[in-house]
């Protein structure tokens, strides 16, 4: 008896977590498909936090509480999509938001009952992505079975019968239809619903019940009894201390003839360009792009070699090479920076540009982490993990800076403060409408875009015609001493709302 009602709980809260699934699937359709991601979005994803967190507490399925910690992010990029409106916003925020609540998911219910040592690659789910998807059918089994066997039996029985009835009633019901022509007329009143039934309506019931067997299979995961986090077991190719000395030191040497023979072209101002006729973009991109693979393929390198002498020893003089190889690579991408900076200088700035100059900053940061980390022996794990969680924070930093407004405004300054040449067609075109502000100052000190004609009061009418879910923003200039917006065409639900358009409206 027991037994039987510790089941029946089972499967009460199995139901339960199938249902929050349903609803989940739906506000996904209410709030957020077919809309431009906005207040709604961010409404979902906080109810969908509120509702997973109490859910599993209410069932006792609250096994890791550090996970709560992901929240912190998860608000960050929230926000970052009710303010901003620019690419990586846009396109990639949204994306960040969706693994790190499946992770959450996935660490709030895991299971360490024998305190094994934390490791990625032993959540059963993360082992095996697959694995929400067997559990489908008992979904399905929990949704449509009975514990009572009478009722089952005649449920069973009613879908026999039901299946069997379909066809026969299909072929008298034609025979009827093409026997009189009012019956026909009268079928063709009663069932005129069905046959319009636009493609969007049978999509959007498609969609609700995919999600929501995909969702019920990942919470049937998670809460399932065997969802345990396995031993580790740590294993980690051996190289020989001395083959690492000798590799090392090889590439230490190539290294630091590069750094000392280069040292002029690495650390070059514009003058140095300039005398050697040497073209800015060529200069950035050597700059960047190949000493990139270096940096890449250095740290690659490191990698294997802090493992290895973590799981198997090393010596001092293979810890000296390490650091000075970090030392060296450091160098190298602070000469990268130093190009792209020359480049900005000379054609302004653009979000590409920007993130590549974030990008070695980041670098830097990492190859500094790596060098104390092998000074001092830490543990691999511990930098590979402190490596992830500053990556996370990174892009906190970078999808809460305003870019757009900031290239924007960097570049009105330099026309303004410098008289250097704006490329208004690029701010206008390739950034988002958060960087309008800085546009319209350029305007109001005087810019006149001349190249779409001849006259400078020259009507340029759609501009720009920029789109989103089923809004269409227009912009229309009069390109002399001022700036007109029109913004009457935007059709915005309070769903959609994000302070980056209103600001806009406001302007």
């Amino acid at each position: 008896m027991e037994h039987t009602v510790q089941e029946a709980l089972k499967r009460h809260w199995r139901l339960t977590y199938t249902s929050f699934a349903f609803l989940i699937a739906i506000l996904y359709d209410v709030f957020f498909w077919g809309q431009q991601p906005g207040l709604g979005f961010m409404l979902f994803v906080g109810l969908y936090v509120l509702g997973f967190s109490v859910l599993a507490l209410l069932s006792d399925q609250v096994h890791n509480p550090k996970a709560l910690l992901l929240l912190i992010p998860i608000f960050i990029f929230s926000l970052d999509i009710l303010f901003y409106n620019n690419m990586f916003v846009r396109n990639w925020v949204m994306l960040f938001i969706a693994v790190l609540l499946f992770l959450f998911s996935v660490l709030l219910t895991l299971k360490n009952p024998k305190k094994h040592l934390f490791s990625f690659s032993e959540i059963p789910v993360l082992r095996s992505l697959g694995l929400p998807l067997t559990k489908i059918g008992q979904v399905c089994r929990d949704l449509f079975s009975s514990k009572k066997k009478k009722h089952s039996e005649l449920y069973k029985k009613i879908a026999l019968a039901l299946t069997i009835a379909a066809p026969i009633l299909f072929i008298f019901g034609l025979l009827f239809v093409n026997a009189d022509a009012v019956f026909a007329q009268w079928i063709n009143n009663v069932f005129s619903f069905d046959f319009n039934i636009k493609e969007e309506t049978v999509w959007r019931f498609v969609r609700t019940i995919l999600l929501t067997l995909l969702l019920g299979g990942l919470f049937y995961t998670v809460i399932d009894p065997s969802y345990v986090l396995k031993e580790k077991k740590f294993r980690a190719f051996k190289i020989d201390n001395t083959v690492i000395s000798i590799v090392l030191g090889l590439v230490n040497v190539l290294f630091m003839l590069f750094v000392f023979i280069q040292l002029n072209y690495l650390f070059g101002s514009h003058d140095f360009v300039v005398q050697n006729n040497i073209k800015f973009a060529e200069y950035a991109r050597s700059g960047f792009f190949q000493l990139a693979w270096v940096i890449a393929l250095a740290a690659a390198m490191l990698i294997v070699f802090y493992r290895s002498a973590v799981h198997h020893g090393s010596h001092t003089l293979l810890k000296i090479l390490k650091v000075l190889l970090v030392v060296q690579v450091g160098v190298i991408a602070m000469s990268a920076l130093k190009r792209m900076n020359i480049y900005q200088d000379q054609f302004g700035y653009t979000v590409l540009r920007l993130y590549v100059e974030w990008f070695i900053y980041f670098s830097v940061i990492i190859l500094t982490l790596s060098a104390v980390s092998i000074s001092i022996d830490w543990k691999f794990r511990n930098f590979l993990y402190t490596s992830m969680v500053l990556g996370v924070g990174a892009m906190c930093i970078v999808s809460s800076i305003n870019v757009d407004r900031v290239i924007a405004r960097e570049n009105v300054d330099r026309y303004i403060n410098e008289g250097k040449e704006l490329d208004m067609r690029y701010l206008i075109f390739d950034l988002s409408l958060d960087a309008a502000p800085e546009i319209k100052r350029a305007f109001d000190a005087g810019f006149v875009y001349t190249k779409l004609g001849s006259n400078p009061s020259y009507l340029v009418n759609d501009i720009e015609k920029v789109y989103f879910g089923k809004s269409r923003i227009r912009t229309y200039g009069r390109l002399s001493n001022k700036w007109y917006n029109h913004f009457s065409d935007i059709e915005q639900s309070w769903r959609e709302f994000n302070f980056g358009i209103q600001k806009l409206k406001n302007l």
